[in-house]
């Protein structure tokens, strides 16, 4: 889990929206997309790991990963939700 106070001020790389730690139940939705080979970063290509945690924009159509405790904001890396 990350810190509220740390989330709140993070924005989308792409369009400056805010952005929320997902919950439980989409983590694990996530990660079971994952294990099929079904989850991929805009890129088209795989999620090559299972996701510890993520970040929603508010619009609800990107995610990006959290990786050892820190977001990764790349435009490359997000995640089309499924």
């Amino acid at each position: 889990m990350l810190d509220q106070e740390f989330i709140q001020m993070l924005c989308c790389p792409e369009t400056r929206q805010p952005l929320t730690e997902v919950d439980a139940a989409t983590l694990t939705k996530l990660n079971e997309l994952q294990t099929q080979g079904q989850l991929f970063f805009v890129s088209q290509t795989a999620v090559p790991y299972t996701l510890s945690s993520a970040l929603v924009r508010e619009d609800g159509l990107r995610l990006y990963p959290v990786r050892q405790g820190i977001p990764v904001l790349l435009k490359e890396e997000g995640i089309p939700t499924p």
